[in-house]
């Protein structure tokens, strides 16, 4: 039986409390009141999220901007990375950086790189985790992190509805993908089979992010390629990001007519911006629940009861 690893992309889940009407909480240190908002909802549900601490557990967050990935866009298509997002205010920042340091001084794994996205982190971590026998979760509001998916590694994805044991995550294994791609919004339509969402989102692109879609690919076009692919036997299961020479070649063997000109040229860019740079990265520990219970304790925070 495989061990189990707790990754959590962390970077959703100060907007949604901020931002969704959790009210504000404040501690006062004997100096000054402190806003604890962020660190007391977000570490209560990493708390719950991690069983508490039963298992290793990463924290990743992102820190900086990924500037090489920004420099590539704007080389390979002229457009600035994540253009548009909206700097938060000081306050916002600050609770996340209190939440980090209660989360480390409680015994809690957390990467952050500066410079280096939380994905590329999260990547690497659950590829070199799989390799070492663990079964891997990891917890995200990114759709970008469903390439990860695969016999050991499942993507809790944050939305509305609830597929799993996680109330307002959605659970996606290999086994229910497909019927999952169909349920998110954004992909609604689109058949997307397992192992194919990689190559959705180089064709497709990315709005969040920037990321040009190539013209022509709506719904109806995108289901014809993947149906054309299924008919001549692709084998899907290599359409992965670290298997993208394979991507390649089936797309050289094919004759595209006009509308189609410069597709895979587009997705050798795309690629580029979008690669998982290769990282060293350590393993993740258990906490316990006891001393991150005794950290947030000095600022007043009440974590859930330990089951």
């Amino acid at each position: 039986m495989r061990k189990k690893l707790i990754i959590i992309d962390y970077n959703g889940m100060p907007y949604r409390y901020i931002y969704g009407g959790a009210p504000q909480l404040f501690h006062n240190n004997g100096v000054e009141n402190v806003n604890t908002t962020i660190p007391a909802y977000t570490i209560k549900e990493i708390v719950r999220l991690s069983e508490y601490g039963t298992c290793p557990l990463a924290v990743v967050v992102d820190k900086g901007r990924a500037q090489e990935r920004a420099d590539l866009l704007m080389k390979h298509f002229g457009k600035v990375y994540k253009e548009g997002r909206k700097r938060q205010m000081p306050a916002f920042y600050a609770g996340i950086n209190l939440t980090v340091d209660i989360l480390q001084r409680g015994g809690v794994s957390v990467y952050r790189e500066e410079g280096i996205e939380a994905d590329d982190i999260i990547y690497n971590l659950a590829r070199k985790s799989e390799q070492q026998g663990y079964e891997v979760c990891v917890f995200t509001n990114d759709s970008d992190l469903l390439c990860l998916v695969n016999e050991n590694i499942s993507v809790y994805l944050k939305c509305r509805q609830t597929i799993g044991e996680h109330k307002n995550y959605m659970k996606i294994t290999k086994d229910n993908f497909e019927s999952c791609m169909e349920e998110i919004a954004g992909f609604r339509g689109y058949w997307i089979p397992y192992n194919t969402s990689y190559l959705f989102k180089l064709l497709r692109g990315d709005k969040a992010d920037n990321l040009p879609a190539f013209r022509g690919y709506g719904c109806v076009k995108y289901n014809e390629l993947i149906t054309l692919l299924d008919i001549q036997q692709v084998d899907f299961s290599k359409f992965r990001p670290e298997t993208f020479n394979y991507i390649m070649e089936v797309f050289s063997m094919f004759e595209f007519d006009g509308v189609d000109a410069g597709i895979v040229e587009h997705m050798q860019k795309m690629h580029c911006v979008m690669n998982f740079d290769s990282l060293e990265v350590s393993e993740p520990n258990k906490y316990r629940w006891g001393k991150l219970q005794a950290e947030c304790s000095r600022y007043g925070i009440r974590l859930p009861r330990e089951k």
